[in-house]
């Protein structure tokens, strides 16, 4: 009982409030979907870039495509998830307010990222490293959001495939294609399954109800 009541004093409060902001932010699988589908976005656009003919109509919508509609995304895709909850799991989830994800871990995985890709490039000048380094960046941003058992394995998969697509040489535009369509394929699949599952299980609200009448 001391050693319990120790560690819950030594918790910083703070931690455990993000944490458990974290997993309930997670629960449904929404933000894994989304993540998905933009990168299996990215990467049909890269694809694009690679087979069409350079300088034509098509090419040059791609291309402007990836440059502007990848910020606006970026930015809609949140927005998108909290539009999705309040149409369709309000019942389920409840109103709630959460506060904005905090960037951290995007700034440490984009460090990780670049020194990594500095480390690799200088130990070996003539490979692809940013395949490397954006399985890297990937990874350590999976791992840094949520470090429950499939982000892990997420973040395993994405730094492998990373890895393994500069060592077979691959050309970079068709490695990048390959790596954010795998990664976005996992990650659509991940969610759709956390996604079905959440919604086999009792709505929040139904339950409420029935305690109510049963106190009643």
């Amino acid at each position: 009982m001391n050693d319990l009541s120790s560690h819950i004093a030594e918790t910083d409060p703070s931690a455990t409030a993000r944490k458990l902001m974290q997993k309930a932010h997670n629960r449904d699988g929404l933000p894994e979907i989304t993540a998905g589908l933009f990168l299996l976005w990215i990467a049909a656009l890269i694809y694009a870039q690679r087979i069409l003919p350079r300088g034509s109509l098509a090419f040059k919508l791609v291309v402007a495509a990836l440059a502007l509609l990848m910020p606006l995304m970026c930015f809609g895709l949140p927005w998108a998830v909290k539009w999705l909850r309040r149409r369709f799991l309000l019942a389920r989830v409840g109103y709630v307010k959460s506060r904005p994800l905090s960037r951290r871990p995007v700034y440490l995985g984009i460090v990780i990222a670049i020194l990594a890709l500095l480390l690799f490039g200088y130990a070996a000048p003539h490979w692809h490293w940013e395949l490397a380094a954006a399985g890297i960046f990937w990874g350590g941003l999976t791992v840094l959001i949520d470090r429950s058992p499939r982000f892990l394995a997420t973040a395993v998969v994405a730094v492998l495939a990373g890895v393994w697509l500069t060592l077979t040489g691959v050309a970079l535009d068709l490695g990048f294609a390959i790596l954010w369509g795998g990664l976005g394929l996992i990650s659509l699949l991940s969610g759709t399954v956390v996604l079905l599952r959440f919604l086999r299980q009792p709505a929040e609200n139904d339950e409420s109800v029935g305690e109510e009448s049963a106190g009643a």
